[in-house]
């Protein structure tokens, strides 16, 4: 089912979730919470879900805010596969680890392009990686961006230390203009 473009309200973030592919270190979720986030795959990790979220990290001037997509770095990688698009399509959007109390290990944050009739696994197409460092050492909302022509995209969020590593990103997908 292809998607349709989404601005970064919380709704449009859900509905994204909803048609989304999820694999904590290829484990499929749970279940859904009422509100409608992916759990992760174990009852004793709380913090490991995704689903929209009003997420806060300090900019240059103070607290930034975003409607963002949640998502919390595990040993062996988390993967959202989003489903494809028609026709080409550029997707952008901002990234950050979220403010914590703790500093810890770098996190990648990559978006990368699948071709069409092709699966999340073979990403192989245009691809925006972001690296983020403690929020407090200047990890601010980050933007990114990928051309889509056809396919879906694949998000890939991997560490070394998955400790207070949460990870808030908006998407934003805009249909290529005919010629």
């Amino acid at each position: 089912m292809a998607w349709a473009p989404a601005d970064t309200n919380l709704p449009a973030l859900q509905g994204l979730v909803d048609r989304a592919e999820v694999r904590w270190d290829g484990r499929p979720p749970r279940g859904r919470s009422p509100g409608g986030r992916l759990l992760g795959p174990s009852e004793g990790e709380p913090w490991l879900w995704v689903g929209p979220h009003m997420g806060v990290a300090t900019g240059e001037f103070g607290p930034e805010r975003r409607s963002c997509v949640w998502a919390h770095a595990v040993k062996g990688g988390l993967r959202v596969a989003l489903a494809p698009v028609e026709g080409e399509a550029l997707l952008q959007g901002e990234v950050a680890l979220l403010d914590v109390p703790r500093e810890g290990s770098p996190v990648t944050f990559r978006v990368s392009a699948t071709p069409p009739g092709s699966s999340a696994d073979a990403a192989s197409g245009p691809e925006a990686r972001v690296v983020l460092t403690d929020s407090r050492e200047g990890s601010r909302w980050r933007p990114f961006e990928v051309r889509l022509t056809g396919g879906g995209a694949l998000i890939e969020i991997t560490t070394a230390r998955p400790d207070w590593r949460q990870v808030c990103f908006t998407l934003a997908l805009t249909k290529a203009s005919a010629p």
